[in-house]
């Protein structure tokens, strides 16, 4: 006769060992709904995967984790995932018995709210001389929905009363910031503008006699 007997993996050593916290999703927006995902396969000291018991789940830098313990499957595998309104780098960290792994996940801006906001579009160098060649500057400042910096995107800038801007289109930097440069062979105020998304902002620059 033949009879079956079942092993079970042993609960009371199950870890998370280095490598076995994944990201499954990343570079979420961070606008509070976009979520990045995490998962943890948890094993015990015999490397038999634990299905059935809870993993917590922390994060930092503002992240918010959808669900703080999760359950193992019959695949030793738990899950979650986490949003956050902050860009950068979040580090979750799951744990269990004691022990626990640590993963980078990466927000990025929400591009699509990007914005000038008042006060953002500064002159960082004024009253040039009205000679065609002197210049005066500009820089605008780019931010998200949530007052991230928003990289890469293409701001365009304008301006009044005969000036001429040496780029009407600039790209963000790592900042967010958006520069140009103008001209101008007529004195007084040249009115500047800088627009994004529909959104602008205007600062004034000043030409001086030659």
């Amino acid at each position: 006769q033949t009879v079956d007997t079942t092993f079970v993996a042993d609960g009371s050593t199950a870890t998370i060992v280095n490598g076995d916290l994944t990201v499954t999703i990343d570079s979420a927006v961070a606008n509070g709904t976009d979520t990045n995902a995490v998962q943890a396969k948890v094993t015990d000291a015999n490397g038999n995967v634990v299905p059935n018991v809870a993993v917590t789940f922390t994060a930092n830098n503002g992240a918010t984790v959808t669900m703080a313990s999760a359950m193992t499957g019959s695949n030793g595998l738990a899950s979650t995932t986490l949003t956050n309104t902050k860009t950068g780098i979040s580090r979750v960290s799951a744990a269990i018995n004691s022990t626990s792994q640590s993963v980078d996940t990466t927000f990025i801006a929400d591009g699509g709210t990007a914005t000038i906001i008042d006060g953002n579009l500064t002159v960082t160098t004024n009253n040039a001389k009205a000679d065609g060649a002197d210049t005066n500057a500009v820089q605008a400042k780019v931010t998200d929905a949530n007052g991230n910096v928003v990289t890469n995107v293409s701001v365009s800038f304008i301006a009044d009363n005969g000036a001429t801007v040496t780029s009407t289109s600039a790209t963000t930097n790592q900042q967010g910031l958006a520069t140009t440069t103008l001209t101008n062979t007529t004195s007084g105020v040249s009115k500047v503008t800088a627009k994004i998304n529909g959104h602008s902002q205007t600062v004034d620059t000043t030409f001086v006699a030659d």
